[in-house]
Parts: structure tokens; C-alpha cells; sequence
């Protein structure tokens, strides 16, 4: 508003200006003034024009500071430094992509002769060697935690086995049957939890490793080989399943943080079982709790090979430095062994434990 007001007002004194002048001069004298002064209003004009469609802009002093640089938009899901396939998400939150693929070529021996003479016979079959591709311990998995406040977080992780060289699906074998699928989704450690590792400790609902079987899995060389441990420590069924070392379904377990070295771990899980014996299959699992299915190995459709009801786990841990040292110890409600007595006694049902203890002192590596 203030640029037409300013052009009335001149346009005012231009008038004025104009009728002195025309009382006081000649015709040529005043035709002169009037366009000098016709001149000086289109100049006016145009200069008030551009001011008024577009301000002249007000330079900063030289002492004021420059004008920060707007911030450059970030990723909602950027990569974490130095940490892998490890992502940082919003919330402060990280999903972390991890697994192992693992092939190997063996040969495996029975240690028996092919032939041991007329008084032996000749087995039947390889006995002596057999050459074979497995696939061993693979996984792929994908974890997250996402914090919800200063002391508390919400923790996931889903993790499937899968088949590199051989064809995925239910296996058996002349003495084990199951009905679980390696390469099905999340069929191996998947949960869902609460953590404060630095309070509290971690709660955790889902299916994973007992804590007897977890403590001493960094005592074991040959992890994911022919010569684990396992087969020989926690195989008490006497065929090709672990029975003290497995991986426990429909579970809930507790971690707590770790105090001066110091840890413990334990585990639940329900049975699931209608049946007293255990000698029917849990209520949502493919097989019978322990492994194999109804009727493995040429036995009685049932459950009675070692299936069993609630399982509770526990251990207890110490590190410091090169030494670490743990025990745990393990219960299996309801144990059936029905199968290895004649008729299928019915009173070869009892409770089962496990114990163990271990230790490990690491040398320091000599360099030459």
C-alpha cells in the first residue's frame, strides 16, 4: 500500500507545481517544464514498479554468521559401520541379516572287515566305507532389537536350516523317522523377547538350544562335523538322536546379564502331552518330543522311544579372560522307554536328568 500513496502524493505536487508554472512563464517555457517533468515521472514510475514486485533484499551485516546448510534427507534404513549385514532402522532399532553354509566330502568307515572267513561270513552291505556329501550346519537367519525405552527392548530373531547338497524333507533312516523338515522356515533357534542386557537381563518365548546343550558349545571342536560332541555326550536313546542337547520347542527361557564374569540361563517347556506316558505326539509338533515319530525303527506306533513331558534346563558360567568354566544339568519329565522292555512294560516310564561340567583355558597364540 505504501507505493500508491507515494504516487498520488507526487502526482499532487506535479499538479500544483504545473499550475504555478503556468501563471508565471511563457507557452514555451511551460511546455518545456511540463516534459521534464513528464520524464521524471516515467522514471519514478518505472523505479517504483520494480520495487514493489520484487523487495530489494536486506544485506546481512558483515559480522553476522553464515546461514547453516539445510540438512541433506538421510535414509530411513542405512547400513551400520564396520558390523556386517547389519542395518540401522528408525527408533534406533538394528536388523541384523547372519547365517553359515557349510559343504563337505567324507568317508566313513565302520571299521569291519569286508569278509571275515568262513567262520564269520561276509557282512552285508558297505560295512567297511561309504563316501558321502552333507551339508552339515547350514542356517540364514535375521535378528532385530528395537528399543522402546532406556531399559527396555523388544528383541526377535527368525532362523531356517536348509538342505545345500541334499533334497529337504522328512528323512529316515533303518532306526530314526522324522516327520520335521530342516529346510521348512524358522525350523531352527526363532523367538520373540524383552532385553535390558545391561539391567536385567533377557526374557524369551519361542523355540531354541537348551542352556545344557548352549553351555558347552564352545568346547566343541568339531561343531557341525561327524565327530560332534553330541553324539557321543548326549545320545542316551542309543540311535541317531541327541536326546540330552536338543533344540526345545514351545520353550520360554531367561538370560541374565553377565555379573563379573558370572552368568546363568535356564529353560521350560511344557510337554504338551495328553497322555501321562508321553506316548503320544505334543500338541502342535510333527514328531514325538525328542525326536523320531510314532512307530520309528520298526517299533509300536507310539511315542515309546524316549519321548518325554516338560523339560527343564539350567547352566551356570564364568569367564575371565583365557578361562572359562560351566555346569548344567537337565530334566525330562515322564521319560516312555516302553519299547525297550518286553510286551512294552508300561512301568518303564520315569523322570530323567543330566549333568555336566567343563572347562577351557585358552593359550596365547606363539608368533615366530
Amino acid at each position: 500500500m505504501r507505493a500508491p500513496r507515494m504516487y498520488a502524493l507526487l502526482l499532487a505536487a506535479v499538479v500544483t507545481f504545473s499550475g504555478a508554472a503556468y501563471a508565471q512563464s511563457d507557452p514555451e517555457s511551460l511546455k518545456r517544464q511540463i516534459d521534464q517533468l513528464q520524464r521524471q515521472i516515467d522514471e519514478l514510475r518505472a523505479t517504483m514498479e520494480k520495487m514493489q514486485a520484487k523487495p530489494a533484499p536486506i544485506a546481512p551485516p558483515a559480522y553476522a554468521p553464515a546461514a547453516p546448510a539445510a540438512p541433506a534427507s538421510e535414509p530411513l534404513v542405512r547400513l551400520k559401520p564396520d558390523a556386517g549385514a547389519t542395518f540401522l532402522v528408525p527408533g534406533g532399532g538394528q536388523v541384523q541379516l547372519y547365517g553359515n553354509f557349510d559343504v563337505s566330502v567324507d568317508t566313513t568307515t565302520k571299521g569291519l572287515k569286508s569278509d571275515y572267513g568262513d567262520n564269520g561270513g561276509q557282512p552285508v552291505g558297505k560295512m567297511g566305507w561309504q563316501p558321502a556329501i552333507s551339508t552339515n550346519l547350514s542356517y540364514a537367519g535375521i535378528r532385530g532389537t528395537h528399543p522402546l525405552d532406556r531399559e527396555l527392548a523388544f528383541i526377535w530373531q527368525l532362523e531356517a536350516g536348509f538342505d545345500i547338497s541334499a533334497t529337504p524333507g522328512t528323512k529316515q533312516t533303518t532306526s530314526n523317522q522324522s516327520d520335521g523338515v530342516n529346510g521348512a522356515l524358522f525350523s531352527r533357534n526363532s523367538f520373540i523377547g524383552f532385553a535390558d542386557p545391561k539391567g536385567w537381563g533377557a526374557v524369551m518365548v519361542g523355540k531354541s538350544e537348551t542352556p545344557y546343550k548352549t553351555s558347552t558349545d564352545r568346547l566343541n571342536p568339531f561343531s557341525g562335523m561327524l565327530g560332534d560332541y553330541r553324539v557321543i555326550m548326549g545320545n542316551t536313546g542309543g540311535d541317531n538322536r541327541v536326546e540330552f542337547g536338543l533344540r526345545a520347542a514351545h520353550a520360554i527361557w531367561y538370560d541374565s546379564p553377565v555379573w563379573s564374569g558370572l552368568q546363568f540361563k535356564v529353560m521350560y517347556s511344557p510337554g504338551q502331552n495328553r497322555d501321562d506316558t508321553s506316548s503320544i505326539v505334543a500338541s502342535g509338533e510333527p514328531d514325538c518330543t525328542g525326536g523320531n515319530i510314532p512307530g520309528s525303527g520298526a517299533l509300536p506306533p507310539t511315542c515309546n522311544d524316549g519321548s518325554f513331558g516338560d523339560l527343564s534346563s539350567v547352566s551356570l558360567s564364568y569367564l575371565a579372560g583365557p578361562l572359562y568354566l560351566t555346569t548344567a544339568y537337565e530334566l525330562h519329565k515322564h521319560v516312555n522307554r516302553t519299547s525297550d522292555l518286553p510286551n512294552l512294560d508300561p512301568r518303564d516310564v520315569a523322570d530323567e536328568s543330566a549333568y555336566k561340567i567343563g572347562g577351557q583355558y585358552t593359550f596365547p597364540t606363539i608368533r615366530r
